[in-house]
């Protein structure tokens, strides 16, 4: 198997840990949108959204939102 094939086994592997709502979250958290934006455009309350970002944070090991959305794009969660 080839290094990138790894790569791309990982990343399918971690992606499968995130529910489609925090993957949501966590792309628009990186296109610069606020938690009260966030849930205005997906329509859920800016609470929930705060906790699909927290949550994600979580599994990603990180500490805030920016790590949390840095780490999602290292690891191909997010584009």
């Amino acid at each position: 198997m080839s290094a990138q094939a790894a790569m791309s086994d990982d990343s399918a592997e971690m992606r499968a840990r995130f529910t489609r709502r925090e993957i949501e979250c966590l792309l628009w958290c990186s296109l610069g949108k606020t938690s009260s934006e966030i849930a205005m455009i997906v329509g859920l309350s800016e609470h929930t959204v705060n906790h699909y970002l927290i949550s994600s944070a979580k599994k990603l090991e990180c500490t805030n939102r920016v790590h949390a959305v840095a780490n999602a794009l290292r690891h191909g969660i997010i584009n």
